[in-house]
């Protein structure tokens, strides 16, 4: 498609040439630049009748811009002189006596402009996942492919998705491939419904009959799921090694620090905290929906780890005068970047010759560590935030399940204290 940038660039060459805005239809309506000899720029619709094309000159470029030319072939009909394509204008046809035909059907929306709704209606959603897609999106789809991203998303097959990703897989990229997959195909799947939805307010049409990401497969050798889990050591090296790792005062080692002592809440959650969040005197976390994956408000009960990390957050926060606990380094007003722990994890493992835990393993974990302490997979559940999906909790069970989750985070607490001495209560006949 043509933007305003473009069309200053064409320059006169002696000779008339077009230069499209490839904003075809099915119905043939195309949307043309003209460069007159001598630098004239026209603005031309060239049609299709009786299998022969057709132009119209519907006004000259700068004075009508191209917002404007564009509105001009979709909004109204068509109007101006004729002309047979080289620059001679021929006597418009006698009107007929019937009806005048309708208008063009409204452009469709592009590739990048599908990416961009669907962002928004994630982020209008309360889903915490609304900048990861657009990271996802412009990193793998508008950089590399820009002539992906501004072509129609009807036009798009699974050949044009296949080779996006096969550039990627290229590369060496592998997980990601998949997720990027995922994304498009959610997408697309946006664009199929959004279209008829009533209470859709955008008036840009997409045109897709089908989804065509659904027609390339899943890579699945690189969906194994994650097996580890961490030990004691890896558990005290948290407090003792991993803060050798930076050499200054940077809020990465809390920030994995408190998914240790919340008993791997996610990542993405914690790093969006803020001072109101914390309830350091009720020994809560007060996460708002908008930081949840499920989209819905999670409230964490504190372990004496956590609430020792967070008072400490908390009186820093105040101190800058901002209320995120965990700001990015140049911008305050916006939270770090969650790919700083888990770098800073990579560094450590690599430095202290670890067993080989991530971040992720933190999660997998507690969820392994309360399983064999007794705690039962539905607490163990909630405590996490999942989003319970039988129908007891989706429509009628709104109970908080606050104290069951207090009770086990007493565990938690209590097993962390032994592994951060070096002791494993699962072996007390206590626990047993």
């Amino acid at each position: 498609m043509l933007t305003e940038s473009q069309i200053r660039t064409f320059k006169d060459i002696g000779k008339d040439y077009n230069r499209s805005d490839d904003t075809r239809q099915r119905t043939g309506v195309r949307l043309i630049l003209t460069v007159r000899k001598g630098g004239r720029k026209e603005w031309r619709v060239r049609t299709i009748q009786d299998g022969k094309r057709r132009f119209k000159t519907i006004g000259t470029w700068p004075e009508m811009s191209l917002e404007q030319a564009r509105e001009s072939v979709h909004r109204a009909p068509i109007v101006g002189s004729e002309d047979s394509g080289n620059g001679k204008v021929r006597p418009s046809a006698p009107k007929p006596s019937v009806d005048p035909p309708e208008a063009p059907t409204a452009l469709y929306g592009t590739v990048g402009e599908l990416m961009q709704e669907y962002q928004q209606d994630l982020k209008l959603r309360g889903k915490a996942s609304h900048n990861e897609f657009r990271k996802c999106t412009e990193g793998y789809i508008m950089r590399p492919f820009p002539d992906i991203w501004r072509m129609q998303a009807r036009d798009v097959d699974a050949q044009v998705v296949k080779r996006v990703l096969a550039f990627h897989i290229s590369r060496g990229v592998t997980t990601q491939v998949n997720r990027l997959r995922a994304w498009m195909h959610a997408a697309f799947q946006y664009a199929l419904k959004a279209e008829n939805d009533p209470r859709r307010a955008s008036s840009t049409r997409w045109g897709v009959l089908l989804n065509p990401v659904s027609l390339v497969p899943l890579q699945q050798d690189w969906e194994r799921q994650g097996e580890h889990v961490m030990t004691l050591g890896d558990v005290r090296g948290v407090w003792t090694t991993l803060p050798a790792m930076v050499k200054r005062d940077v809020l990465t080692v809390p920030l994995v620090q408190l998914c240790v002592a919340t008993a791997g809440q996610r990542l993405v959650s914690l790093v969006r905290l803020t001072v109101p969040d914390v309830h350091l005197k009720r020994g809560l976390l007060d996460m708002p929906g908008s930081s949840m994956k499920a989209g819905r408000p999670h409230v964490v009960p504190l372990t004496e780890q956590a609430h020792e990390i967070l008072e400490r957050l908390v009186y820093r926060s105040k101190a800058r005068g901002t209320e995120m606990l965990f700001p990015h380094r140049n911008r305050p007003d916006r939270h770090m970047s969650t790919t700083s722990p888990a770098q800073l994890v990579a560094r450590h493992r690599d430095a202290h010759k670890t067993s080989g835990w991530a971040i992720e393993d933190i999660r997998r974990t507690a969820k392994t560590v309360l399983g064999e302490l007794g705690v039962s997979k539905d607490i163990r559940d909630r405590l996490h935030g999942h989003a319970m999906h039988d129908v007891s909790s989706r429509h009628y069970d709104r109970y908080e399940y606050l104290r069951e989750k207090r009770e086990a985070m007493k565990v938690w607490s209590a097993w962390l204290s032994g592994a951060l001495q070096g002791d494993d209560i699962r072996d007390s006949n206590a626990w047993a």
